[in-house]
């Protein structure tokens, strides 16, 4: 739990009801975007309450919940070693709950419990350097090589078709600020690497289709411009 977030007063009775009433070993509530932009407060984010397995209903974003919306019995975690992953620095708790989630059924308590304090100069939100986005990348090629090894199911495909566009979102990005940071090299190091999956790139957004054409291009001459003009746009 973030020290600035909160949790409502009859949150620990009322998990700790619904997993002696289920016998379930992880129970989840519902996530209030306590947030204030613009002069607004944002509302509830809106989840089914779903139950059973929700790897699926998490995917397509039907049940949504934070971290700290989760009860989870201790046997569970020791016995299939669910635990954050200490080599990421970004994104482990995304790696835990889809871990999770094929670990076992999910059981709710219908009721918005958790309120996640969102603030835009935040450390995590306002320092998005070059390092960050490279974390970024790292994490979710990390949970795409976990998700695909310990799913077991017939959905497989479905998995990867998902979990790629995320991937390749996220590394597009790292390597986009690698070019805006001029190190040539090491970009054209790392698209030599990820070249085809630039190439076959299936992201949903032209502007980070227009992005991969252009990494996937390893046209120093078009990087080059790319970074004079992006460099331009910034001094105005």
């Amino acid at each position: 739990m973030d020290d600035d977030d909160e949790i409502d007063p009859n949150y620990l009775l009322k998990m700790y009801s619904r997993q002696h009433e289920t016998g379930g070993d992880a129970i989840y509530c519902g996530l209030y975007g306590h947030h204030i932009k613009n002069g607004v407060t944002y509302s509830p984010i809106n989840t089914d309450f779903n139950e059973g397995s929700l790897l699926f209903d998490f995917f397509y974003k039907k049940v949504r919940f934070h971290i700290g919306c989760l009860f989870i019995r201790k046997q569970l975690l020791e016995d299939n070693n669910l635990f954050f992953d200490e080599d990421l620095r970004l994104g482990e708790d995304l790696d835990f709950i889809y871990r999770l989630l094929i670990t076992c059924d999910m059981y709710a308590v219908p009721y918005y419990m958790y309120k996640h304090n969102y603030r835009e100069n935040s450390l995590m939100n306002s320092c998005r350097t070059i390092t960050h986005y490279r974390h970024e990348s790292f994490a979710h090629e990390r949970i795409y090589s976990s998700v695909m090894q310990l799913y077991k199911g017939n959905r497989k495909e479905e998995i990867h078709t998902l979990l790629s566009k995320n991937r390749t979102y996220h590394k597009t990005r790292y390597l986009w600020n690698v070019l805006l940071n001029g190190d040539f090299e090491l970009l054209n190091q790392l698209v030599e690497s990820n070249e085809k999956e630039l190439k076959d790139c299936n992201l949903l957004g032209k502007r980070d289709k227009r992005r991969a054409k252009i990494l996937a291009s390893k046209n120093y001459i078009l990087w080059r411009m790319v970074r004079l003009v992006n460099r331009k746009k910034n001094k105005r």
